[in-house]
């Protein structure tokens, strides 16, 4: 027996030039939540530039993607990454002891949010799991220690907010 999922599928497009703008994928249900196995369930592009500025990957509703970020922003100027999410089940989650969530500035490439989680709760076993940068040097201005969502002290107290950014 073979199941095969019904969608609706709306293609938003510029009425003056026809580019295309959104697409959405939803399940055929009475929810029409946001849902697509085997693609983006949401996709944007810039009307200026063309440039693809969202990419959400959901399933039933929840962001879930395996094996590469959920959502994905990029800078509608440049097409530059500036924010990647990876989450299951809608819930901020990676593995391997790589950051969950990730900001980035557009202009100066530096990484001014960086978050590990797992089961959607700040976690980091080997370092702190929210670190915060300033945008023009990259230096640390704020980290954060914390396993399975409960925060602590860093180790070393203050003085662990002098290191320099990896």
């Amino acid at each position: 027996m073979s199941f095969e999922q019904e969608y609706i599928v709306r293609i938003r497009t510029d009425p003056e030039t026809g580019s295309r703008l959104g697409e959405e994928w939803r399940l055929n249900s009475s929810e029409q939540l946001l849902h697509r196995e085997d693609g983006p369930a949401l996709q944007e592009w810039s009307p200026k530039s063309g440039i693809k500025v969202r990419e959400c990957y959901l399933l039933h509703g929840e962001y879930d993607k395996n094996g590469g970020p959920s959502k994905t922003e990029r800078d509608p100027n440049t097409g530059t990454i500036t924010l990647e999410e990876w989450r299951k089940c809608g819930a901020l989650y990676r593995e391997g002891g790589k950051p969950a969530y990730i900001e980035i500035d557009p202009e100066t490439g530096v990484v001014v949010i960086e978050g590990y989680y797992e089961g959607g709760v700040e976690h980091r076993l080997n370092g702190p799991a929210v670190i915060v940068r300033d945008r023009e040097s990259g230096r640390i201005i704020s980290e954060s220690y914390y396993v399975n969502g409960d925060m602590f002290e860093p180790p070393g107290g203050d003085d662990a907010l002098d290191a320099t950014p990896n």
